[in-house]
């Protein structure tokens, strides 16, 4: 079922408007900053983080187990739909590209696709694919998880700025030990997606570093599988490669759930 789900989420992402506005994430941060004002005197970022995540994860993990229960099963997975879709970014990697290329000619600016492209290897991560890692680990609460800190990790405001400050703190922390492991297979579908010789030695430079260190993989695995340099600078058509060794990437994640899913059933 989760693959159906997942098959149906990136179709909704790539080929519709629905929702196509990064502001639906508001709410999340205007709860955080709301809840954390109720306990201002706690100066415990790890302490706030629990307190601000554990509640929606709660009532995720509540209704997760009721609606995968006997006749509720059709609702599981309409919920399943509706949560993936949800945490996965709304607006597509393609879009983001050509909403950037758009904005370079519009300011005549300097013609380097290198900065956006580089984003672009670290967006595949962190919009799409370690969403979806987490979806078929732990199902909707793991999708709901990484949304929630990778939010909190964006969270910014001058209201309750110091319990702002804790709650960056932990939550990047906790970012980095979710993107540990997705990060990596990432990586390793770059190499296999793009030259594996040039790819993979990047890969393993950094496969083995610490938790601060997924970003700098991505970066150095992608430029690496498509023989580029993050010192040099790129054109747009360049960018468009790149995206289509990350669409390929993309299959690789879909052809091996499916070879998961149905190992399951038989």
């Amino acid at each position: 079922m989760k693959l159906i789900v997942i098959l149906i989420c990136i179709a909704l992402v790539r080929y519709t408007h629905l929702g196509n506005n990064t502001e639906r994430y508001r709410w999340l941060q205007r709860y955080a900053i709301t809840l954390s004002g109720f306990i201002k005197a706690l100066n415990e970022s790890w302490l706030l983080t629990l307190i601000v995540i554990l509640p929606v994860l709660v009532l995720a993990a509540f209704l997760q187990d009721i609606l995968f229960f006997g006749l509720f099963y059709i609702f599981g997975f309409f919920y399943s739909i509706f949560i993936l879709w949800y945490c996965l970014w709304p607006v597509s990697l393609e879009t983001q590209l050509e909403i950037n290329i758009q904005h370079v000619l519009a300011t005549n600016a300097a013609q380097d696709s290198r900065p956006f492209t580089t984003q672009l290897l670290v967006d595949a991560n962190n919009h799409i694919l370690a969403v979806l890692f987490w979806f078929m680990v732990l199902g909707p609460v793991g999708a709901i998880l990484y949304r929630l800190i990778a939010e909190l990790v964006r969270l910014k405001g001058a209201e309750n700025a110091e319990n702002v400050i804790l709650l960056n703190k932990a939550s990047s922390i906790l970012l980095n030990l979710l993107d540990w492991i997705p990060a990596r297979l990432v990586g390793l579908t770059y190499v296999i997606s793009g030259n594996f010789s040039t790819g993979f030695a990047q890969w393993r430079q950094y496969a083995t570093q610490g938790l601060q260190s997924s970003r700098e993989l991505l970066i150095a695995t992608g430029l690496g599988a498509m023989d580029l340099t993050a010192t040099t600078s790129g054109d747009f058509e360049e960018a468009r490669s790149l995206l289509r060794m990350i669409e390929r990437s993309l299959i690789i994640w879909l052809v091996v759930i499916a070879i998961f899913t149905l190992g399951h059933w038989i």
